[in-house]
C-alpha cells in the first residue's frame, strides 16, 4: 500500500525523484525493487533522477533508468549564447561516453524546468508589463524591444531543431511550445496560456513539425550517432539505423502495454543528418566520406524538401542564422544498406612483409585495405580495389608492430564497418631451434623446496639475426613447464642467454617442480614480439620429459585456519580483499600459499608464476588487488613443507561491495588569517596574510580574510569617493555561511540576489550594504536565515548592529564579528561569498571573477588529551633522505613535524600537526601543499597490520602488537587528503583545514566515526604527489627535480621523511628496519596514548 507502488497500480509509467544525490544509493535500489515486485500495466515502471551532474553512479542498473539531462541544458546553452560548436561536440562526447547506451538514449534531455528560468528569459526575453524586466526595458525603443524577443524566439527554435534531432527524450516544459516566459520559481510555474494555442502560432507550428518529423523517422529516435562537422558556429551531427537492428540492438518496441501493440523498426536503410548554424554560413561543406556513399540522395524535411546527392564525398548546405536542417535518406530505390564487415582476418608476419587473408563476404565487390601503428586509430587506407580476399604489404619496415583492418564495398558503393584488426611484426623467421642432450629427460627428479631441476639449454637458428655476436636484436627466448603435454598449456618465464655457438644463440631455463608426476619443458623463440613462435625440439621433434617422485616426508604440515574476510576501499573506488588466519603451529612449514577462485572457474594460485606464490611461513596476512564488484570470490591458505606436501585451510567466501561512504562537509579553498584596523586605510602587512582575488569592472581587487572573532573584507574600487557610495552606486558584499546546522538550502540553491549557483546548502546568508554611512564610520549589515528553500527572501531577515564599515577613497573594509552571526568558531567554518557593485540593481563589478567557496579552519582549542613533540630538522626519514631539487622545495622545513596534538573538542577530536614551515606555493585547496600525512590508529582490539592499500606506497609494514582499526589520510587537496577509513571497510570524509600563519594542519574527526582516539597512534609525513603512488612522492638513489633522492633502497625502504618515534627509540633505527634480500619493509613502533 505504499505510495511508491500505488501510483504504479493506478497505471503511472515511474516517477522521477527529486534531489536524488541526496539519498543513498542503497535506498534507491530497495526502491527500484519494491515498485517492480508488483503488477505494472504501464509496462516496467522506470525510475527518473534529479541530478544536474555526472549521473553516472546512478545509471549502471541497480537503481535509476535516467536523470534529467541538465549538462545537456548546459551544453546547448552555452553554444546557443556564446558559440564554439568544438567545444559543444567535446562537451555531448563527453555526457555519451559516461553514461551506458542504454541510459543514455533514454536521457530526459532539457533546456529549462521548474527549477530553472523559462528559456525564452534566458534568451533574452523581454516583458514589458513585468516588474522583473523593468530596468531592462528603461531606454529601450519599441524596435529594439520587438527584436530582443524576435532573437529569443530564434534562438529557441533553433534549439528546438537540434533537440528533437539528437539521441534521447526530447523533454519540452509545458508552454514553451507556445511561447510561456517568465524568471525563475515560482515565476517559471506559470499557467498555461491556452489563448495561445491556435493555427497561426508560428512557434507551435514548428514544434509540431519537429515532432511530426521525428515520430516519422525512427531513426532520430534510436539511430546511432557521429560528429559530421564542429567548427567555428556550426554543428552537424550524423544519424544511421541500418540492418536489422537499431543502435541499442533492438527491432521492436511496445507502444501499447494493455493491448500488447508492438512497431517493428522496418526501415533498416536508414540515414539523417541534423545540422545547426548560429551565425549562417555560406556553403557549409559537410564531409560525409566516412558516413554515406557517393550517389546517396537526401531530402531536406525542414526547409521545402531541398533534395541534395552526396558528391566527391559530401554536400554543400545553406543555412541562415539561427537556423537548421533536419536531412533524412531519400525513400525508395537507393540502396544505402553497406555489406557485413569482413571477418577471419590473419596477418603473416614474414621478413618486410605481411600477408593479410580474411573471409569472402556476400555481396562484396571490392575490399579496402588499412593499416595503423597505433592500435584503434590513425588508419592509413593502403590498398582500393582489392577483388580477392587477400592481400600483402610491402611497405613495412622489420620489428615494427602493425595493426590492420578490412572494409568491404558493395556494387553501390556502401562501405562496411572495420574488420575486427590484426596485428603484425614484420621479422625475420626462426629458421630452426634445437634441445642440446638434457640428462633428465625419461628419468627421475625428487620433489621439494629448493631442489631445481637440470638446466635445459636450447640453441636457436635466426638468419641474419644470432649470427651475429652477442643476443640476436628482436629474439625473445622464454622457458617453459607443464604437466600436460600440450606447450600451450604451460607457464613461461624469461629465458637466461648464454651465448654464441656456430652461427646460433644458446639460451637456458630451469625451476623447481611442486607437483609428482610427469613434467615436460622446453624454450621457445620469437622474432615478432611474441605473435608467433617456434617450439625448440630434439631431431626425432620429441621434447623432455621426466618424472617427479615424492620424499619420505608424506605428512602434511599443520594447517591454517582462515578468519572472515575484510573488505578495504581505495579513494578509486577500488575494493581489496584482505586474508588473515590463524597457524599457531608453524613447525615444518615451509612457505604459504593462497588460492582463489570465483563462479565455476578453477582454483588459481595468486602471484607470480615462477615463485608459485610463496608467502613467508611466519606471514598471516594477504591482500587481494584483483578483485571486482559484485563477484562471489573463495579463498583458501595452504601450508606447504619442504617435501611441498600440502595442507589446506578452510574455505571462505566474499563479495566485494560498491564503497561505503559518509559526506560530512562541502570542499573548499582556505582563507588568510589578518587583524586590520578598520580604518580604511592600507598599513603595510595589515593584508598581507589575506587571500585575494581578481576583479572586473569598477572593483579592481578584494581581499578576505579572519582572525579568531571576526571576518573582515576589502574592495578596492575605481571611483571617487563622491560616486561610490550614494543613489548610484552602492557595494554589496554576499556571504553564505554553511556549519551543518538544519534545515539549510538544497545543494544547488541560488542565492537570489546574487543571482549564482552556491553548490552547497547554506544555513544563513549575509548581505552587507554599503550604501549608507553613518558618520560614525557604521553600515548597515543585514543576516537572512536559511528557510528551508531555494532563495532568500526579505520575510526572514534580521538586521544586525551597525558594524565597522569604513571607506577612505576608493578602499573600502569590513569588519563582522561571529558572534553578531551567532557562529560557533570551534567549527570549521564553509563559506560562499560575492562581491558586487551595483548601479539600480545592474551589476557593474565584481569579486571574485566566479562566487568564492572558501574554509575557515577549526578554531584550536577544547580539552588537552595528549601532546607529542618530534625533535626539529629531523625531516630526512631514516637519515640520508633529501628533498627534490625543483626551487620549490628549497625552504627548510617542509616536512618537519614539530609536534602532533589531541583536543576533545566535546562532540569532536581536533588533531593539530605542527611543522617548522607549512607554505602553499601550489595553491592546495584545504591550505597547505607539501606534505601527506597517514595516521594509523589501534584502538581496539582487532585490526590489521598491513598498510591501508590508499597508503601502502610508504612501504611501511605496522607491529603486530599494534594493526590499526582507523588510517586517516591528509593531503591539501580535498579529492585524496580528508579521508578516513576503518579496518572493516568504510570510509569517511573528514574536516581538514591549515593555519598558515601558526603552521597548523588541523583534522576535525567526529566520535561518531571515532569513538575512541587513546590507543597506539602511528604518525608519518611523506611528499604529497598528485601523481604519485598513493598521491606519494616516490624516493630514488639520487634526488630529480621532482623526485626526493637520498634511498638506500627505493624498492623497499620507506618514503617517510618524518616519523614520530616513541621515547626509547629513534626515527632513523625504526625506518631502518627493511630488509632489501628478503624484500621486507620496515615495522614500525607507534606511540602511545594510554587508554
Amino acid at each position: 500500500n505504499s505510495i511508491a507502488r500505488r501510483w504504479i497500480t493506478y497505471g503511472s509509467s515511474g516517477w522521477r525523484l527529486d534531489v536524488s544525490p541526496e539519498v543513498a544509493h542503497d535506498f534507491w535500489a530497495e526502491f527500484r525493487t519494491a515498485i517492480r515486485n508488483i503488477s505494472f500495466p504501464h509496462g516496467k515502471p522506470i525510475m527518473i533522477a534529479e541530478n544536474w551532474h555526472d549521473a553516472t553512479l546512478d545509471l549502471l542498473g541497480a537503481t535509476f533508468d535516467s536523470t534529467m539531462n541538465y549538462r545537456f541544458r548546459d551544453a546547448v546553452l552555452e553554444f546557443v549564447l556564446q558559440g564554439n560548436a568544438d567545444l559543444f561536440d567535446r562537451t555531448l562526447t563527453e555526457i555519451y561516453e559516461d553514461y551506458p547506451h542504454e541510459a543514455f538514449y533514454a536521457l530526459m534531455n532539457l533546456i529549462e524546468s521548474h527549477d530553472t528560468e523559462r528559456i525564452l528569459k534566458t534568451f533574452g526575453d523581454i516583458e514589458t508589463d513585468t516588474f522583473a524586466d523593468r530596468e531592462r526595458v528603461a531606454g529601450m525603443s519599441q524596435t529594439e524591444i520587438v527584436a530582443a524577443n524576435a532573437l529569443a524566439q530564434a534562438r529557441l527554435k533553433m534549439t528546438a531543431i537540434f533537440k528533437l534531432g539528437y539521441p534521447g527524450s526530447p523533454t519540452i516544459y509545458y508552454g514553451t511550445e507556445v511561447g510561456l516566459t517568465g524568471h525563475r520559481d515560482p515565476d517559471s510555474r506559470r499557467t498555461f496560456p491556452w489563448e495561445r494555442v491556435t493555427e497561426d502560432n508560428a512557434l507551435l507550428n514548428h514544434y509540431r513539425t519537429l515532432a511530426a518529423i521525428r515520430n516519422a523517422h525512427p531513426v532520430l529516435r534510436t539511430g546511432d550517432l557521429i560528429t559530421l562537422h564542429a567548427a567555428g558556429e556550426t554543428y552537424a551531427i550524423g544519424r544511421r539505423l541500418l540492418g536489422a537492428r537499431d543502435a541499442l540492438g533492438h527491432s521492436e518496441y511496445t507502444i501499447n502495454h494493455h493491448t500488447g501493440e508492438s512497431v517493428t523498426i522496418a526501415d533498416h536503410n536508414a540515414l539523417a543528418i541534423v545540422a545547426v548554424n548560429r551565425t549562417g554560413e555560406e556553403g557549409l561543406r559537410l564531409d560525409l566520406s566516412g558516413f554515406v556513399r557517393d550517389g546517396a540522395v537526401f531530402i531536406d524535411l525542414l526547409n521545402n524538401d531541398q533534395e541534395y546527392v552526396v558528391t566527391d564525398g559530401g554536400i554543400t548546405l545553406e543555412i541562415p542564422p539561427l537556423w537548421g536542417a533536419i536531412l533524412v535518406a531519400r525513400h525508395g530505390p537507393q540502396d544505402l544498406l553497406p555489406p557485413a564487415p569482413p571477418t577471419g582476418l590473419v596477418a603473416g608476419s614474414y621478413d618486410r612483409r605481411v600477408e593479410l587473408s580474411w573471409e569472402p563476404v556476400a555481396d562484396a565487390a571490392s575490399y579496402n585495405v588499412y593499416r595503423t601503428t597505433i592500435i584503434g586509430g590513425y588508419y592509413e587506407l593502403i590498398a582500393t580495389g582489392l577483388t580477392a580476399p587477400r592481400f600483402t604489404d610491402t611497405a613495412v619496415e622489420n620489428l615494427q608492430r602493425y595493426f590492420y583492418t578490412v572494409t568491404a564495398l558493395d556494387a553501390a558503393g556502401n562501405v562496411s564497418a572495420k574488420a575486427v584488426h590484426a596485428a603484425a611484426v614484420p621479422s625475420i623467421p626462426v629458421d630452426r631451434a634445437t634441445l642440446r642432450p638434457f640428462a633428465l629427460h625419461g628419468g627421475e627428479h625428487t620433489i621439494g623446496v629448493g631442489n631445481e631441476i637440470e638446466r635445459l639449454v636450447a640453441a636457436v637458428y635466426a638468419a641474419g639475426v644470432t649470427e651475429l655476436p652477442g643476443r640476436g636484436e628482436g629474439l625473445v627466448a622464454q622457458f617453459g613447464f607443464g604437466q600436460d603435454p600440450d606447450p600451450t598449456t604451460w607457464t613461461w618465464v624469461p629465458a637466461d642467454y648464454l651465448g654464441d655457438e656456430g652461427g646460433a644463440d644458446l639460451y637456458t631455463g630451469g625451476f623447481i617442480p611442486d607437483q609428482i608426476g610427469d613434467w615436460f619443458v622446453s624454450l621457445r623463440f620469437s622474432t615478432n614480439g611474441g605473435i608467433s613462435w617456434t617450439v625448440a625440439t630434439y631431431p626425432d621433434t620429441t621434447r623432455p620429459r621426466f618424472t617427479v617422485i615424492p620424499t619420505a616426508d608424506l605428512t602434511p604440515p599443520p594447517a591454517a585456519t582462515l578468519a572472515p574476510a575484510r573488505l578495504l576501499h581505495r579513494l578509486d573506488a577500488t575494493s581489496f580483499v584482505v586474508l588473515q588466519w590463524e597457524l599457531p603451529d608453524r613447525e615444518g612449514v615451509d612457505h604459504l600459499q593462497v588460492l582463489r577462485r570465483s563462479g565455476d572457474r578453477p582454483w588459481e594460485l595468486l602471484g607470480e608464476a615462477l615463485e608459485r606464490a610463496r608467502l613467508p611461513a611466519d606471514a598471516t596476512s594477504f591482500t587481494d588487488r584483483a578483485v571486482a564488484h559484485g563477484q562471489e570470490y573463495r579463498y583458501q591458505v595452504i601450508a606447504v613443507d619442504s617435501s611441498f606436501n600440502r595442507a589446506p585451510s578452510n574455505v571462505i567466501a566474499v563479495t566485494p561491495g560498491a564503497l561505503p561512504f559518509t559526506r560530512l562537509s562541502p570542499l573548499f579553498s582556505p582563507l588568510g588569517e589578518v587583524s586590520p584596523t578598520i580604518d580604511g586605510t592600507t598599513e603595510p602587512g595589515e593584508w598581507e596574510a589575506a587571500t585575494s582575488f581578481a576583479a572586473e569592472g569598477l572593483i579592481e581587487a578584494a581581499f578576505i580574510g579572519y582572525d579568531t572573532h571576526h571576518l573582515y573584507l576589502r574592495a578596492d574600487t575605481t571611483l571617487p569617493p563622491t560616486e561610490l557610495i550614494g543613489e548610484d552606486y552602492r557595494l554589496v558584499l554576499y556571504i553564505g555561511f554553511y556549519t551543518g546546522a538544519e534545515p539549510g538550502t538544497p545543494i544547488n540553491a541560488r542565492a537570489r540576489f546574487a543571482g549564482a549557483e552556491l553548490g552547497f546548502p547554506l544555513t544563513q546568508l549575509v548581505q552587507a550594504r554599503f550604501d549608507h554611512l553613518r558618520p560614525d564610520g557604521r553600515g548597515n549589515v543585514f543576516r537572512f536565515v536559511a528557510n528551508g528553500m531555494e532563495g532568500w527572501t526579505l520575510d526572514n531577515q534580521i538586521r544586525l548592529q551597525p558594524q565597522r564599515i569604513v571607506r577612505v577613497g576608493d578602499t573600502i573594509e569590513v569588519q563582522i564579528p561571529f558572534a553578531e552571526l551567532e557562529l560557533d568558531r570551534t567549527e570549521e567554518l564553509t563559506i560562499w561569498m560575492r562581491i558586487a557593485m551595483e548601479k539600480e540593481g545592474e551589476a557593474r563589478g565584481t569579486a571574485p571573477l566566479q562566487p568564492l567557496l572558501a574554509r575557515i579552519p577549526a578554531l584550536v582549542g577544547g580539552e588537552v588529551i595528549a601532546t607529542f613533540t618530534d625533535p626539529a630538522g629531523d625531516d630526512h626519514g631514516l637519515g640520508t633522505l633529501v628533498y627534490p631539487t625543483a626551487g620549490v622545495f628549497a625552504e627548510e622545513g617542509l616536512f618537519d613535524l614539530l609536534s602532533y596534538n589531541i583536543f576533545d573538542q566535546g562532540e569532536n577530536w581536533l588533531l593539530a600537526f605542527e611543522f617548522a614551515a607549512l607554505p602553499n606555493p601550489w595553491g592546495g585547496p584545504l591550505g597547505f601543499s607539501h606534505p601527506i600525512i597517514n595516521l594509523y590508529l589501534d584502538t581496539k582490539p582487532g585490526g590489521l597490520t598491513e598498510a591501508h592499500p590508499d597508503g601502502a606506497a610508504m612501504q611501511i609494514q605496522l607491529h603486530p602488537d599494534h594493526p590499526w582499526d582507523f588510517f586517516v589520510k591528509v593531503a591539501g587537496w580535498p579529492e585524496y587528503g580528508r579521508h578516513l577509513f576503518t579496518a572493516d571497510g568504510e570510509m569517511h570524509l573528514i574536516d581538514v583545514s591549515a593555519d598558515p600563519a601558526k603552521r597548523l594542519v588541523l583534522v576535525r574527526i567526529p566520535k561518531n566515526v571515532l569513538p575512541e582516539i587513546r590507543g597506539a597512534h602511528y604518525v608519518l609525513v611523506a611528499s604529497q604527489d598528485g601523481f604519485g603512488p598513493n598521491h606519494i612522492r616516490p624516493v630514488a638513489r639520487t634526488a630529480g627535480e621532482w623526485v626526493g633522492g637520498g634511498s638506500p633502497a627505493p624498492t623497499v625502504a620507506p618514503l617517510v621523511y618524518d616519523y614520530l618515534a616513541p621515547e626509547g627509540y629513534t626515527q632513523q633505527e625504526i625506518l631502518s628496519g627493511f630488509n632489501v634480500e628478503a624484500r621486507t619493509f620496515a615495522v614500525l613502533v607507534p606511540i602511545i596514548m594510554e587508554r
